[in-house]
């Protein structure tokens, strides 16, 4: 799955399979400004197009600018156009339309819906609603990185709303130590291994290929596994 902050990936995933033969790599749209927000229109293409997977708003949504002190960039990474960030709720705790017409898209191409940077508040919200609209494939993008940085009561919420939890080796990266694999492990035994999922999310300049960053990933929680 080929993800990027500022523009769709379905045409290089469609590029890359024509390249690279019996290669299977699917893309999806990230709902960041660069794409319009929160714009249906944006996922409407992507998913006829044939991407996979919706992405809240990363870098720019509007709880990573609290966290971060403004948008488009994290601790390793500087840039973006400014701003106070995008918020997917009202003032009354509400998805905006905008956010309830792409959960309908999501649900009707039977796509993947990932939470990413939003609040923890905005996350149950969310996962909720996808709940309620049947949507299957529900991912809580990185919940111990700095955004969102859930606590285990609300992981455990969401996770008996149908999310699945996405671990990633950058949480527990000496570079940045948000968590460490023991409290992935503790975690992924709270909700059951098989409601989570284990990822790179890496392809970064500053961190190491995928592959690498998956084994050392799968050494460390292996390593803490075997010590409980």
């Amino acid at each position: 799955m080929l993800k990027c902050h500022h523009e769709s990936t379905v045409s290089r995933a469609y590029l890359i399979q024509r390249v690279v033969p019996g290669m299977r790599v699917f893309g999806g749209v990230v709902l960041n400004s660069y794409v319009g927000g929160i714009n249906p229109a944006a996922v409407e293409a992507a998913l006829r197009l044939g991407g996979k997977e919706v992405w809240m708003p990363t870098i720019e949504a509007g709880y990573h600018a609290e966290v971060h002190g403004g948008t488009g960039g994290n601790d390793a990474q500087k840039g973006g156009r400014g701003g106070e960030g995008i918020w997917v709720l009202d003032r009354e705790d509400k998805l905006k339309p905008e956010v309830a017409e792409v959960l309908e898209l999501v649900a009707q191409h039977d796509a993947i819906l990932d939470t990413c940077h939003l609040s923890p508040r905005e996350i149950v919200v969310l996962v909720r609603a996808a709940h309620d609209l049947g949507i299957q494939k529900v991912v809580v993008t990185h919940p111990f990185f700095k955004v969102p940085s859930l606590d285990l009561p609300t992981l455990e919420e969401v996770v008996r709303l149908g999310g699945m939890p996405e671990y990633g080796y950058c949480t527990i990266s000496p570079a940045w130590q948000y968590a460490s694999p023991d409290k992935m492990v503790q975690a992924i035994k709270r909700v059951g291994a098989s409601r989570c999922l284990l990822v790179s999310d890496t392809g970064q300049r500053h961190n190491p290929l995928p592959s690498e960053a998956l084994r050392i990933f799968g050494g460390a929680t292996h390593l803490c596994a075997d010590a409980v």
